[in-house]
């Protein structure tokens, strides 16, 4: 059963970084970076509603660390689909950091939350901007 869907989510996730890579017209880059926004989320979903409903922690660590939903995904899912998709999702990030490094969806995230990191950092350090105890 994972096997089928790890081959039909690859073959999936495989035109959609075809398309990437070749810069089709099918999709603008708009339309293309909201379907796989949609994607990646509704996965995470469906991911934390299963680790729920298996236990507790896993939902909660799910929700609170997303990479482990990934995890759970790959190695506690007990539905077999569940984990050919994860597998098959993990695989087309590999993919598009390797074939489209400029447009990939992790360094993208990373680098958004570094950068609202180190804002908060400045803003914390600089002391200008704190507020008075008033005492």
């Amino acid at each position: 059963m994972s096997i089928g869907m790890f081959l039909f989510a690859g073959a999936l996730f495989g035109a959609f970084l075809y398309h990437q890579a070749t810069g089709l017209e099918i999709l603008t880059s708009g339309q293309a970076e909201m379907a796989r926004g949609i994607t990646m989320l509704s996965i995470w979903v469906i991911l934390v509603v299963e680790a729920f409903s298996e236990d507790m922690m896993q939902g909660v660590l799910s929700i609170f660390l997303p990479p482990y939903a990934f995890v759970y995904g790959v190695f506690f899912a007990d539905a077999g689909p569940i984990r050919g998709l994860t597998l098959a999702l993990l695989v087309f990030l590999g993919g598009e950091m390797y074939f489209t490094p400029n447009n990939a969806l992790v360094p993208k995230i990373t680098n958004g939350v570094m950068a609202w990191v180190e804002s908060t950092q400045e803003k914390l350090i600089q002391e200008d901007t704190r507020p008075d105890a008033g005492f």
